[in-house]
């Protein structure tokens, strides 16, 4: 995370903002730590807040780490999650100069109401612009909430029909949900998944991640401390940048010790004692070990098709791995729709 500060407002986010950046001197400390532990083609993540505030310290990332590829004869990847506000032709160059992948944040017909007062057209005009970089990866991530969420099946095929090739979308798992949203989000997403037939019969491409069929490959887990790991502007080391925004304000606890790794100057001096320690509170983030009103999650006969994030859900829940009854309800409604396409994407492919 290369700051905390932010320049929109999201209703359903759950940051804490503040004017922290991460210092250079932090830059090259970590990656000269971390970058021998790097994955062959693994990814540079760049997170806020609105990392694009901090685009002088990204300039400086990559520039050691360019110097830093050299040195080690590998090859980095680098990528950005960004509410795009803030590009302009000289960033836009400069992520299709480095072959950035972008995760663009952006609702659709509703960034007008959840995100940014008259924002949406800039970020039309950016996505099409950035579509025109060959270098660049683009993918889109929504958020809709019970307020937007009559205008997610809109939204989203506002996105296909401008050839995004990677859509995402999610609801807000800290704002409560009650009947008559959960109706709506069940009927917005049989309209998704009608049009998606569509798109598909039109287009031979399935550019939704709702509507792939993912392989079965057990019970869920994050992966957070263990094939990842994220600085915050302060100075200080987590699994994935969603636990730093969950425990502001927690510092001292004991559930805030068994998930940050400490500083960063402390963590290089002491990682083969600490890295252990703490990671191993990570391996227990496994869906069978969460918890519905209903019961354990490993007693659910849906288990295997059942993923949730254990720190996002705490945002509403106050504890990690607590999921609410209604985002219960609306996995089922996920899995149910999903169901019904991939069964119709079958039949349609059967009959070719």
């Amino acid at each position: 995370m290369v700051t905390d500060e932010c320049n929109y407002q999201c209703v359903y986010c759950p940051q804490v903002k503040e004017k922290n950046y991460l210092t250079n001197s932090a830059i090259k400390k970590a990656i000269d730590f971390f970058s021998p532990f790097f994955a062959d083609n693994g990814y540079v993540n760049f997170y806020g807040g609105e990392p694009l505030l901090a685009f002088n310290q990204i300039k400086q990332a990559i520039s050691y780490l360019k110097q830093t590829e050299q040195k080690l004869d590998r090859t980095f990847r680098y990528s950005i999650s960004t509410n795009a506000s803030l590009i302009d032709d000289d960033i836009m160059h400069f992520f299709d100069e480095h072959k950035f992948s972008i995760v663009l944040s952006f609702d659709g017909f509703a960034q007008n109401i959840s995100r940014h007062q008259n924002s949406f057209d800039k970020i039309v005009e950016t996505i099409v612009a950035l579509q025109k970089c060959s270098n660049i990866q683009l993918m889109t991530y929504s958020v809709f909430t019970p307020e937007t969420v009559h205008l997610l099946s809109k939204s989203i095929q506002l996105l296909m029909d401008m050839l995004i090739p990677d859509i995402d979308f999610s609801v807000s798992s800290v704002l409560p949900w009650d009947e008559a949203s959960l109706d709506q989000l069940r009927n917005q997403l049989v309209a998704i998944r009608q049009y998606g037939l569509e798109f598909y019969e039109a287009t031979n491409t399935l550019p939704v991640e709702f509507l792939r069929e993912t392989p079965r490959s057990g019970v869920s887990r994050c992966d957070a401390g263990q094939d990842r790991m994220c600085i915050t502007p302060d100075g200080m080391l987590w699994g994935c940048p969603v636990f730093p925004n969950f425990f502001q304000g927690k510092e001292g606890t004991s559930e805030y010790k068994k998930y940050c790794f400490g500083d960063l100057d402390m963590f290089i001096a002491n990682h083969s004692r600490i890295y252990p320690e703490i990671v191993t509170n990570y391996t227990y983030l496994r869906q069978d070990f969460f918890r519905a009103p209903q019961g354990l999650c490993l007693f659910c006969p849906d288990l295997e098709d059942c993923s949730v994030c254990p720190v996002y859900v705490a945002f509403s829940s106050s504890q990690i791995g607590e999921i609410p009854l209604w985002l219960c309800q609306i996995k089922k409604v996920y899995r149910q729709e999903k169901k019904l396409f991939l069964d119709a994407l079958h039949n349609l492919n059967v009959h070719q």
